[in-house]
């Protein structure tokens, strides 16, 4: 309803403001943290006084207590935050304990964590996914509550919301978008064209690749024309769509002649190892000769090889002195020239050191217009990622006759190598060899590495092969890993998930996913249904979690004529599904050591 509502710790309070200002102060508990409101109007409020969850009603008159302090059950210690997911249960950071704790709207405990969240601070929900700062590691948590639901999920956002520029000044929005699903996912951004006459939309990437929990950020600009008038606005409508779903995000842009002209550097990267050209750009100029500004930057992690003029002052006077990590750049039109509008003043180029990510900030901006009157530009600094060096020699578009693949490459020795989802082992000199199985026709290949704070590099490399497919896998009962071709491999990448046999109906059931991707085919889940779906080459098989039912290219079938209570099921947050009857219906042959407890799944084509 328009409402923003504020624990006020040293008041025992909670003040509620609308956009205009402070309207209202209610009396709580003690030292109220974190604040959440449900669905159903309560408010629900930490206490770092007594260790309690205090329960309100949309009046703030107290309902109930829960918790108190300990590291009990039903106990807290310095509970920091609190949040309201959609079915309306609460979640509490259990801070100093180092779990979560989930109550539903009647104060009774569903689900506690292990003591494994150090330092939650601050809490949201979105969907069924919350989104924790955690201050012991300095990291972002993206945490599922039903991870059966989370194998292809992003999270999208565009900053700012709304910018307000001169007449030819240019707007910069930062999409950022981060896998939090269970495999990598390739997203396709797109902007909306329609603006007024003259104005310019432009994207930096319309696709990305992320790896799981894989995040990257995408430039928009949006080039206003010099004669826009005061008072001229545009909404841009942006998408960013995976291969099961698509969020739309909206950025105004408002034209005005009341701000003033704005001089930025735009969010970029380089490799470790390699060189980067950095535009400045000024936005919003208006009858300009010169412009004068101090650029700083980490210089243990950044080299400045060079700064020259951009292409707004190409024909210029041009000024610089060097400092330690800072350098102050001048330049002047001559002849009573002058410029307008937006554009580059000046080009940075950079050497990327070491991994980080740093902050190259400007400071001291000025413009000078032709009268010699000095104005100060409103500034905004940007972000330049070192991502680790990577390479891999792999060109692209060849052709193989053998179906496990190896290749070589190299990288930092302390950052994680990925090929295809499954992590590589690094030697101490950062060398690396991986076997890819190719399973298709044309295959791609995708080679990240990760570095410990998030920096990342990526390659991809298309192999086309040429000879016969013939896969076998392996699997076996208690172990994560299984073998494909002869190619160690996790079954789930990252979890330690196992195969394993099912108490009374004597029948090996797995996460599938793994295998079936090795095959050549894909898998997908239907939230809504759950319903589990597999393509490979013309086979189509549907299957539903706790049914003993399912569709093979579209017939029903029981999934063991012999025993009608095998089905998919759910454990520890995975889906597991029989073995024998997805690989067969597949075209698979399938065999069983009972000595060994091995599973073998020959496919040949």
């Amino acid at each position: 309803e328009g409402f923003f509502y504020a624990t006020l710790a040293d008041k025992n309070a909670v003040a509620k403001f609308t956009l205009n200002g402070l309207t209202s102060v209610y009396p709580v508990c003690k030292f109220p943290s974190g604040i959440a409101q449900g669905k159903n109007g309560n408010f629900y409020i930490t206490s770092l006084s007594d260790n309690k969850l205090y329960v309100y009603t949309s009046a703030f008159k107290q309902i109930r207590t829960i918790g108190g302090s300990g590291r009990g059950k039903n106990e807290f210690y310095v509970p920091d935050d609190v949040a309201v997911d959609r079915f309306g249960n609460i979640i509490v950071a259990d801070t100093e304990n180092g779990r979560l704790s989930v109550f539903n709207e009647n104060g009774t405990l569903v689900y506690q964590s292990p003591r494994i969240f150090y330092q939650i601070a601050s809490l949201e929900c979105e969907d069924d996914t919350l989104i924790a700062a955690d201050c012991f590691h300095n990291v972002i948590r993206i945490l599922s509550e039903n991870s059966e639901e989370k194998e292809h999920i992003f999270f999208a956002s565009v900053y700012p919301q709304s910018e307000t520029v001169r007449p030819g000044g240019e707007a910069d929005f930062k999409i950022s978008i981060t896998n939090a699903g269970k495999s990598p996912d390739n997203y396709n951004i797109f902007a909306t064209q329609n603006v007024p006459p003259n104005w310019k939309v432009v994207l930096s990437k319309n696709s990305v690749s992320l790896p799981q929990g894989g995040s990257a950020n995408i430039n928009l600009s949006v080039q206003t024309p010099v004669n826009a008038k005061d008072g001229d606005s545009a909404e841009i409508t942006i998408t960013v769509s995976s291969a099961t779903e698509t969020k739309t995000l909206k950025a105004k842009v408002i034209v005005s002649t009341h701000v003033p002209p704005k001089i930025l550097i735009k969010d970029t990267s380089v490799m470790e190892g390699k060189s980067i050209s950095v535009p400045i750009y000024a936005n919003g100029l208006d009858s300009t000769e010169g412009v004068t500004f101090t650029l700083s930057w980490p210089k243990a992690a950044l080299e400045l090889k060079e700064i020259k003029k951009g292409s707004m002052f190409e024909s210029g006077l041009l000024i610089t002195n060097s400092g330690n990590g800072t350098i102050v750049f001048a330049v002047s039109l001559t002849g009573g020239e002058s410029v307008s509008g937006s554009g580059i003043v000046a080009v940075a180029t950079f050497y990327g050191k070491e991994i980080s990510k740093n902050l190259v900030k400007i400071s001291d901006a000025y413009y000078v217009n032709p009268a010699g009157i000095k104005t100060e530009f409103d500034v905004s600094a940007g972000q330049i990622t070192v991502n680790p060096y990577l390479f891999v020699n792999l060109s692209n578009g060849i052709s193989s006759e053998e179906q496990n693949f190896s290749f070589t490459g190299k990288t930092d020795p302390d950052v994680k190598v990925v090929v295809n989802g499954q992590t590589v082992k690094v030697n101490p000199d950062g060398s690396f060899t991986a076997t890819v199985v190719l399973n298709s026709e044309e295959n791609v290949i995708t080679v990240s590495a990760v570095a410990k704070g998030g920096e990342q590099t990526t390659i991809q490399r298309t192999v086309y092969y040429t000879g016969k497919k013939r896969i076998i896998i392996k699997l076996q009962i208690g172990n994560p890993m299984m073998t494909v071709n002869g190619v160690e491999m996790e079954i789930d990448p990252g979890r330690g998930t196992k195969p394993f046999i099912v108490n009374g109906w004597n029948r090996t059931v797995v996460p599938i996913r793994a295998i079936v991707e090795s095959l050549g085919g894909t898998v997908g889940w239907e939230p809504d249904t759950r319903m589990v779906w597999i393509i490979l080459n013309t086979t189509t098989i549907n299957m539903w979690i706790n049914k003993p039912l399912a569709k093979v290219d579209g017939t029903t079938v029981w999934i063991d004529p012999n025993n009608h209570n095998v089905c998919p099921i759910i454990a520890n947050d995975r889906t597991f599904v029989p073995i024998r009857f997805v690989a067969e219906s597949l075209g698979c042959e399938v065999l069983w050591d009972g000595e060994t407890k091995t599973v073998t799944i020959i496919y040949e084509e």
